[in-house]
């Protein structure tokens, strides 16, 4: 197979930023530490033989419609659904869902990712017979250097701090009676996220509210107080600070921290008595529990950081023998950028573990391209970035729409063109409160089938008036009409880019969720402004961060203004099809907001964060879902 094509991996899913949950349910202790190091080698090369599927294909014996019930499952290992009934939470979702456009778009992406599968397959048994010493020799020398690399590096901790079921939590402790009922934060058309309660049902984010309320018919659904959740992330942030000014905050409920530095200033500390520390001072400020992972780098932490959810911590320490015995049980779909597509292929190929996936990367480096192989490669030795971007490079400015279906038919200007112009005025106006100006015009367009089209257009000077932003857009619109014109639209958007800052602005953007997006202010060390020392500490040099959040739906990373913010959550919970439905819950939204104080505390002191997860070893502690099961499976 000289000169074979190499493949891209199908790429990742919308819910893969989120997703890395792991069954609680077992602990680690000694003996499972040393059950696996029994198992394990100090050479990382060893084992390369490409090996074919211990199990066959998995896709062989799957139906079409099997097929289709676990793609419309989302997650499975969503926190808190672990124990549902799974098979009928995707026969529920399968019998909702059938023959609405949405189901018919994702069973052709379905049967189109089937039949490419199966020339993965193909091709994986012509290259398993092949000699494959020069693919080993390759594989071999990567893992090696990589190792090295990895054993040369500054050891940091890293920690990922995860608020639990966030935009519920905000609700439930306005109105803590929703504590103990099922409920769910967003609408009829699609929901942001759900309580612990509601997900024993199988019901999670980004789910439409419709299907929700045919797994718990007894589900509430509140709409979204974006203020208020913006508010106490705020505050949230203010105690990332503490432990690390330079904190990355890529989401309203999730954040990453290097506490390197915080523990050399504070030697009496641990790690994990730090994190503990940080957890409570969140529960105490806010009324709110937060789950984290420890660990040498952003995966890892990211990984560990559902390990003990909700309202724990786990902590992997930086041993290279521990992180390699943790990662070989580790299932690629835990791994961040593995969504339910990329692991379709892999375990097609055989591969469920990252221990297959450093046993085939032999097989992955003939495939798949440059790219890919460099990540399963990291992957595969658990090896990850320690550097946190604190800043935010703005790259587009975008506006879009879903509507009802449209049509270019009827006069001039036809609805898709009014619509068309709708939009170009919304986007100049916030091209304009950002201060940017761009060459490159996109137009999104998604059909009423759901088929997505982007089309861009580079100009040789910049954008200069909303008119010329529009004609630009009309005419990538007219191209595609004249292509197609029977065409229905769902969705249409534009986006600039190629951007520049003008030189006049400095202007700072609309008010709105933006503001809840920046680092708190450094205080003056005067003595006044706190008791805490390690607070007045941690201000000094705090830096603003870019008004960025992440859409709690589609896990889109958004730029921009409250309107933008506020404009695609909207789309994302819009459902064309159905008539806006969105409940209160039956006792009623509480008109007075909690305060910021202690006095939420109330019937939970900060004392009953709960640590007991936590399994003490030598050096660190770590947990893993029935270990004695994925050992034998691994072996």
């Amino acid at each position: 197979m000289q000169g074979e094509e190499r493949h891209l991996l199908p790429g990742a899913d919308s819910d893969d930023d989120e997703d890395f949950d792991l069954d609680n349910t077992d602990q680690w202790d000694a003996s499972d530490w040393q059950a696996l190091e029994e198992l394990s080698t100090t050479d990382p090369t060893q084992g390369l033989q490409c090996p074919p599927p211990h199990a066959g294909p998995q896709d062989a014996s799957v139906t079409a419609s099997d097929s289709m019930k676990s793609r419309l499952l989302i997650n499975p290992n969503k926190a808190g659904t672990q124990n549902a009934d799974r098979a009928k939470i995707q026969e529920i979702i399968y019998e909702a869902s059938k023959g609405s456009p949405f189901f018919l778009s994702e069973q052709r992406k379905d049967a189109e990712a089937t039949v490419k599968i199966a020339k993965y397959v193909a091709q994986a048994k012509e290259i398993r017979a092949m000699d494959l010493r020069v693919e080993r020799s390759v594989v071999h020398q990567a893992l090696s250097a990589l190792q090295r690399e990895a054993e040369a590096a500054e050891p940091r901790t890293i920690v990922c701090v995860d608020m639990d079921a966030f935009y519920a939590s905000v609700e439930e402790l306005d109105n803590p009676e929703l504590k103990s009922k099922p409920m769910a934060v967003g609408g009829i058309g699609m929901l942001c996220t759900a309580n612990y309660e509601a997900r024993k049902y199988g019901v999670r984010s980004a789910m439409p509210g419709y299907i929700a309320r045919k797994l718990c018919p007894q589900l509430l659904i509140v709409p979204l107080h974006f203020d208020r959740y913006g508010a106490i992330s705020a505050v949230v942030r203010e105690v990332f600070a503490i432990y690390d000014p330079n904190f990355s905050a890529f989401s309203l409920d999730e954040g990453l921290l290097d506490i390197t530095k915080y523990l050399a200033d504070h030697p009496g500390l641990n790690a994990e008595e730090a994190v503990s520390r940080l957890r409570e001072e969140i529960f105490k400020r806010t009324g709110l529990t937060a789950s984290a992972g420890i660990a040498g780098n952003k995966m890892l932490a990211k990984v560990c950081s559902d390990f003990n959810k909700p309202n724990g911590q786990m902590f992997l320490p930086s041993d290279p023998v521990k992180v390699r015995l943790f990662i070989d049980v580790l299932p690629v779909r835990k791994v961040p950028g593995v969504g339910k597509v990329q692991e379709r292929v892999f375990n097609a190929l055989g591969i469920e573990s990252c221990r297959d996936l450093r046993e085939n990367l032999p097989l992955i480096y003939k495939m798949f391209s440059k790219i890919h192989f460099q990540f399963c490669l990291r992957v595969s030795l658990g090896v990850g970035s320690t550097e946190l971007d604190s800043s935010h490079q703005r790259k587009s400015v975008g506006c879009e729409r879903t509507f009802r279906a449209l049509s270019a038919s009827g006069k001039a200007p036809s609805p898709m063109h009014a619509k068309l112009k709708e939009i170009s005025t919304h986007l100049w106006d916030d091209i304009q409160n950002q201060g940017v100006k761009g060459k490159r015009v996109t137009l999104k367009l998604k059909t009423t089938a759901f088929r997505l089209t982007t089309r861009a257009r580079t100009l040789e000077s910049f954008v200069r008036s909303e008119e010329e932003l529009y004609r630009v857009a009309e005419s990538i619109l007219d191209t595609e009409i004249a292509a197609n014109p029977s065409m229905t639209l769902r969705l249409m958007g534009i986006s600039l880019s190629a951007l520049s800052s003008l030189a006049s602005s400095s202007d700072p953007a609309s008010p709105g969720i933006s503001r809840y997006l920046k680092r708190p202010k450094t205080q003056p060390k005067d003595g006044d402004a706190s008791n805490d020392d390690e607070n007045d500490e941690a201000q000094a040099g705090v830096q603003t961060l870019g008004t960025t959040s992440t859409c709690p739906i589609c896990g889109k990373i958004l730029e921009g203004d409250q309107r933008a913010m506020d404009e695609h959550v909207g789309r994302c919970l819009d459902d064309a099809e159905s008539p806006s439905l969105v409940e209160a819950a039956s006792t009623g939204r509480g008109k007075k907001k909690a305060e910021l104080t202690t006095a939420n505390v109330g019937k939970k002191p900060c004392g009953h964060i709960t640590t007991e997860k936590k399994v003490e070893n030598g050096g660190g502690a770590a947990d893993l879902p029935n270990l004695r099961r994925k050992v034998a499976a691994a072996s």
